[in-house]
């Protein structure tokens, strides 16, 4: 009986310890998949009520902001969350006064399987870019009205349907080399460079590379793979994997 009962107790309290969480990347990252419908009842179920929503056109714009709890050991760290759709993307923003849960939130992102920049000193860098197919965060320190911010803005995009990715200029849609991977496939998009010169080499991503059907990416950031430049299409590319392939491709497929 007594065995039964420290059960209980401890289960109570867990479950009291989990509904006290803070709000983090990962529920961020829960959040998008979820419908319009269950967005109140999980921000709600997190200690969130609605600010206010503002329909205009095509944007539909929700804020909400944390419940103030009067036995809340916390009560300094200020959380809000805003969330909107344009057009074909969807806006989650997580806001923090807590310098603690954004560190430990730009490490939960990269336990998640998203990619930054090789060269970004993470604890140092003003902001962050984090890529993982369709969704991007980007990580944000700021102040606003004299007192620190950390935003964590999150934007999710709509993968195009295959029925509508049939010409090349289809291949502008792509912003980023994660986003080719999220519809292509990590088998059929690899990272590369691309040889203008003997002397000017850029990094690019190959989509079918050595097929009849390859394309080069080439981008303005080339740190993160992203911000689309323009698209290459031709039988015969230079990059560093095309040098050395010694098969033969036919004419490129893909048609303007």
């Amino acid at each position: 009986m007594k065995q039964l009962l420290v059960f209980f107790f401890l289960h109570i309290v867990s479950s009291f310890q989990v509904s006290s969480q803070p709000f983090t990347v990962d529920d961020l990252l829960t959040l998008s998949t979820l419908t319009a419908k269950n967005i109140d009842q999980f921000m709600n179920k997190n200690g969130f009520t609605t600010k206010n929503k503002i329909p205009f056109n095509d944007l539909t714009s929700t804020s909400f902001i944390e419940k103030r709890k009067k036995n809340k050991k916390d009560t300094l760290t200020i959380r809000s969350i805003d969330f909107y759709k344009k057009e074909y993307s969807k806006y989650f923003i997580l806001h923090t006064t807590s310098v603690n849960e954004y560190i430990e939130g730009k490490k939960r992102i990269i336990k998640s399987g998203f990619s930054y920049a090789d060269k970004v000193d993470i604890n140092r860098a003003s902001s962050i870019l984090f890529l993982k197919k369709n969704i991007t965060i980007e990580a944000i320190p700021g102040i606003q009205d004299g007192i620190p911010l950390y935003t964590f803005l999150l934007k999710k995009k709509e993968l195009p349907l295959p029925a509508t990715i049939q010409h090349a200029e289809d291949l502008l849609n792509f912003d980023s080399h994660e986003y080719l991977v999220g519809f292509f496939g990590a088998a059929n998009v690899k990272k590369d460079y691309y040889y203008f010169s003997e002397k000017e080499i850029i990094k690019c991503s190959v989509l079918f590379g050595n097929t009849s059907r390859q394309a080069v990416f080439i981008w303005n950031d080339e740190d993160n793979y992203s911000q689309l430049s323009y698209v290459l299409i031709s039988n015969i590319i230079h990059t560093l994997s095309a040098k050395k392939f010694d098969g033969i491709i036919g004419i490129n497929e893909w048609e303007l």
